[in-house]
């Protein structure tokens, strides 16, 4: 079965489409049994609704991503060399389960959150020569 959209995202629709409320909610009674509230509707009439949207011509926009915040410099480095790999292609999964991984890995905790000084120098310094051998692969391919 299809992902049933949220309230939200129903009201993104209206929202991006500029649809009045008395427009909005004659398209709810149309496609949806009469209801005019995307809360009062099932998952199915809500599924239909977004169809109708897209139809429209809504497009729904990917989220900007949060970067986690952290109190640490380094642990903020750390996030930032990461996420840059990820964008760059460097690393092939930019996820914050794929960096867990990578700490684990190379200091013993679990997420970069519990990293000491030393640890997260060790973690930083490794990212950053993952990052040169990346570059250096890219240099030799392009050349």
């Amino acid at each position: 079965m299809p992902h049933v959209p949220s309230i939200a995202l129903v009201h993104v629709a209206k929202s991006q489409l500029k649809l009045s409320d008395e427009n909005y909610r004659a398209i709810c009674a149309r496609v949806a049994n009469g209801k005019t509230s995307s809360k009062a509707m099932n998952g199915a009439e809500r599924i239909a609704l977004m169809t109708e949207f897209r139809r429209m011509g809504f497009k729904a926009r990917p989220g900007r991503k949060q970067t986690p915040r952290s109190n640490n410099p380094q642990v903020r480095k750390v996030f930032a060399l990461w996420g840059e790999m990820a964008r760059t292609g460097i690393v092939r999964n930019g996820e914050r389960a794929a960096l867990r991984t990578y700490v684990k890995r190379m200091c013993g905790v679990d997420d970069p959150e519990f990293m000491d000084g030393d640890q997260a120098i060790n973690v930083i310094e490794g990212l950053k020569a993952m990052k040169r051998r990346g570059g250096d692969r890219a240099a030799k391919g392009s050349g």
